[in-house]
């Protein structure tokens, strides 16, 4: 779906110019042939060559599998092909101009009719490098689009773009995020030209659709080119300080370690570290081994921090580690998060909490600190076949795994045993009980000091 170069708004003679060229001669890219003749498009192979040595990409792709998404006439797909790349090229409408250079290049390229939207790795697999070049602002939803993008990249996708603004501006003098929208042909006269972000705009979508290392390269006649990654460099090869310990990682929209890759899932791990100060640039974490870049970092007690970051795109259904790490730390231990499986868990119709104690002085309604500081809570409602992996407790905010569930007393109450983070301060605090998306109501925990000798 590649486009002449767009124009600002308002600048209809420049863009009729370019019809009539596009008109006169059918093509818009120019073509190579193995005789030496090219097919003279609208644009030049001199114009082709440049846009695409932009971009990292090696001169031998034997091996690799590559996406060309809106081949257009696929002088980009051919290029890739060339190159040794096994290649699929689509586009959202039939190309005659597609077939016939497929002819007379002796082509093998996969070429399919396919929207943006209706890629998945069900359908077309993975892509080591996947370019979108020229399509985004062509899409009434391209944030969307580039969730599809690193949903079927294994890494590496080279985006380009039309944005608003020119230059980017110095650092300093960086706009906010922001982009416009035609709704009919306020963009060069096209009826098919729905948006316009800035280049801060297109950045911040390429982040926020799952990739974790966005580099724009330049901005040239306002068209940005920009790599993007799904993996952090690799772990420093003499940490500065240790790696963190994860004490829960949660859903947080179902409160346990359940997600469903069709919703718009967000997790939420709480962690130790040693590292101070901790931002969303400096907390690393990974999802089945694809990065994923925090929306929320924030110091909760002592060592003791909270990151929210995306699931990421892509994970195929089964159970998938989650680690993290900052920039200057290796990765913690993973823990588990289950991805599109059944939760065959017997959901309870109401939890009470009937009692909480001191698990190692069966003190009733407060614990003190040690070393290690386990609470035990009686509950009622739990089911027959919960298990601990089923159960979450939540101390205030933070979410403590279950180490131990009882079969059921006299009593149908059952023991859950949970130990508290080092970096929990005395004070006062509520605790309840989740399982399979019921909640308790809150019950009183006094957290009390040291014994002092």
């Amino acid at each position: 779906m590649d486009s002449p170069r767009a124009s600002a708004p308002g600048e209809l003679g420049h863009w009729e110019r370019l019809a009539e060229e596009f008109a006169a001669n059918g093509w818009y890219h120019s073509i190579e042939l193995p005789d030496g003749r090219v097919i003279e498009g609208l644009q030049s192979l001199e114009q082709q060559k440049r846009r695409l040595e932009t971009f990292p990409i090696p001169e031998d792709l034997t091996g690799k599998r590559v996406l060309d998404i809106g081949t257009w006439d696929g002088w980009f797909a051919f290029e890739m092909e060339r190159r040794g790349a096994e290649v699929m090229a689509i586009d959202c409408v039939e190309q005659p101009a597609f077939h016939l250079a497929y002819d007379l290049l002796g082509s093998k390229v996969d070429y399919r009719v396919m929207d943006v939207a209706d890629l998945s790795v069900e359908r077309v697999g993975r892509f080591d490098i996947v370019l979108f070049f020229g399509v985004l602002y062509h899409l009434k939803h391209p944030l969307l689009a580039l969730e599809k993008v690193c949903e079927i990249a294994k890494d590496l996708a080279l985006v380009e773009s039309f944005v608003t603004g020119g230059e980017p501006l110095p650092e300093d003098q960086q706009q906010r995020p922001s982009m416009e929208f035609y709704e009919t042909g306020e963009l060069c006269g096209r009826l098919d030209n729905w948006v316009g972000p800035n280049t801060q705009c297109l950045l911040a979508f390429c982040r926020t659709a799952g990739f974790v290392r966005v580099e724009l390269l330049e901005t040239l006649s306002q068209r940005a080119h920009v790599v993007c990654r799904r993996h952090w460099r690799a772990e420093p090869g003499k940490p500065s300080h240790g790696p963190p310990r994860i004490h829960e990682t949660i859903n947080i929209r179902t409160t346990d370690r359940y997600a469903d890759s069709s919703r718009d899932e967000y997790l939420m791990s709480w962690f130790d570290s040693e590292a101070p100060d901790l931002t969303v640039s400096t907390v690393l974490p990974e999802v089945g081994g694809y990065g994923v870049q925090p929306i929320y970092v924030g110091h909760r007690s002592g060592k003791t921090w909270q990151v929210n970051f995306k699931l990421p795109p892509g994970l195929g259904k089964g159970r998938h580690p989650v680690r993290l790490r900052t920039r200057e730390s290796a990765f913690s231990e993973p823990v588990e998060m289950a991805v599109d499986l059944e939760q065959d868990v017997p959901k309870p119709h109401r939890l009470t909490i009937v009692s909480v104690t001191d698990a190692d002085s069966y003190k009733t309604g407060c614990v003190r600190l040690a070393d290690e500081t386990w609470v035990s809570l009686w509950v009622e409602g739990l089911r027959e076949g919960t298990k601990r992996e089923h159960v979450r407790v939540r101390l205030g905010e933070a979410p403590l795994p279950v180490d131990y569930v009882s079969e059921p007393d006299d009593k149908e109450l059952r023991q859950l045993n949970v130990r508290l983070p080092e970096s929990t301060v005395p004070g006062d605090y509520s605790v309840r009980v989740v399982c399979a998306g019921t909640s308790s109501l809150p019950a009183r925990l006094e957290v009390i000091p040291r014994k002092t000798l």
